[in-house]
């Protein structure tokens, strides 16, 4: 794990970049995974909605994205977004993977019983 004040000098340095040139994905994806690191996963799901609504087809910002979610616990939200992946990058194992751990964790969730 990497330190604190390292990861906020990552952060910055990845916004100072980003202030020069928004297109920059190497430092929106950097300033995602740095808010995800540091559980601002809000923040993060901001990021990685830019960066897969501009580039569908990178795999490795879907599965940043998802794992996102996962870490959040939105297994909902990393379901839909791994499956959501899988209609662009068709039989991707680590999608479908991901995607399995977050059906799983949805079905293995116990939820208070209500008066209905």
């Amino acid at each position: 794990m990497i330190g604190k004040s390292v990861e906020m000098h990552v952060k910055l340095m990845a916004l100072e970049l980003l202030k020069k040139d928004t297109k920059n994905t190497k430092a929106r994806t950097l300033v995602a995974r740095t808010c995800s690191w540091s559980k601002q996963y809000e923040k993060a799901r901001r990021e990685f909605n830019k960066l897969t609504s501009s580039d569908k087809h990178n795999r490795d910002l879907w599965i940043l994205s998802v794992k996102n979610e996962l870490y959040a616990n939105n297994n909902a939200t990393a379901l839909g977004l791994a499956n959501k992946a899988l209609s662009y990058l068709k039989n991707d194992t680590e999608l479908e993977r991901l995607g399995e751990m977050a059906r799983k964790r949805i079905l293995n969730q116990e939820y208070p019983q209500k008066n209905w």
